[in-house]
Formats: structure tokens, C-alpha cells, sequence
């Protein structure tokens, strides 16, 4: 074919094709190259190994806000049993890293947990005020929470990462 012949072709709406022996033979290959499929599969385990990272994450610390809601819990009871003096006695709260017993009722911690700081909290009859004050750490992989109790008997939760 010569160069007028494809102009021709082009002008009246046929597709411009070369002629087989100025193609080349790489062109009527179908698929992927080697390198592509390589390209795709490290980008799909970066996605897949970032979505494991964040989901682990994710888990470790809504596992801490629910240990940490139920202490906090546990502890706004027993200062509300030991002002409405029910029972006649003070009450107590003894957190321990298996464990949260209130008043001789035992909660059990379903996770693997650290605890640290003030690991028992009394509160007189009577009373909002706690006869033990202080901060309770909670750890949980990289995730820590702190409980405290004010000598006032106000309760304050700060969370946040363990730093390395």
C-alpha cells in the first residue's frame, strides 16, 4: 500500500490499519505482561495489609472504651449505693486485670489487659466523696485509658496511644 492509498482509506471513514508486515508482532498479543500482573498484586497486598493494620487497631480500641465504660460504670454505682446508704455500709469498687468487683459481685475482664495506679476505690456511706482517690491505667496493646477519681469524688477519662 502506498502512503496515497491510506489517505484515501482514511477520508472515506475506513479505519487506518498498517498493513500485517509493518505491524508489529507484539501488537497482536492479548493480556497482561508479567510486570503488570506484578504491579497489581503489590498494590492490592499494600491495600489488604493496610485494611488488616487499621481493622486491628480499630478492634484494640473499642475493646479499651468498653472495659474503660464499664469500670467507669462500676465506680458511678458504688458512690451512688454508698450515698443513698443502701446497705448500711460503704462500697467499694477493686478493678484488678481479670476482674472488676463491686460490692462482692465479680465482672469478669474478657480481655488481656494491664492495669496500673489505684486499683480500689472505697466510698464511706453517706458519702460522694471517696475515702481513695487516684488514676487507674488501663493498657491494651497500644491503646491506654485513665480513670480518675478526684478527692471530690468527680470522675475524669482521658484516652490515647502508648507512646514507644
Amino acid at each position: 500500500m502506498k502512503l496515497q492509498d491510506l489517505s484515501l482509506q482514511a477520508k472515506r471513514g475506513n479505519p487506518l490499519r498498517l498493513p500485517r508486515r509493518l505491524r508489529s508482532p507484539r501488537n497482536d498479543r492479548r493480556g497482561f505482561t508479567l510486570i503488570e500482573l506484578l504491579i497489581v498484586i503489590t498494590i492490592t497486598a499494600l491495600v489488604g495489609t493496610t485494611g488488616i493494620v487499621l481493622t486491628n487497631r480499630s478492634l484494640a480500641h473499642r475493646e479499651l472504651n468498653t472495659i474503660t465504660q464499664l469500670i467507669e460504670s462500676e465506680i458511678r454505682q458504688a458512690q451512688t449505693d454508698a450515698f443513698a446508704q443502701k446497705n448500711d455500709s460503704s462500697h467499694s469498687v477493686v478493678i484488678s486485670t481479670s476482674s472488676i468487683t463491686r460490692d462482692g459481685i465479680i465482672t469478669p475482664i474478657d480481655a488481656e489487659v494491664e492495669i496500673s495506679g489505684t486499683d480500689e476505690f472505697v466510698f464511706e456511706k453517706g458519702s460522694l466523696v471517696p475515702v481513695t482517690a487516684g488514676t487507674l491505667t488501663i493498657t491494651l496493646g497500644n491503646q491506654m485509658a485513665d480513670i480518675e477519681l478526684s478527692t471530690y469524688g468527680v470522675l475524669e477519662i482521658t484516652t490515647g496511644d502508648v507512646s514507644p
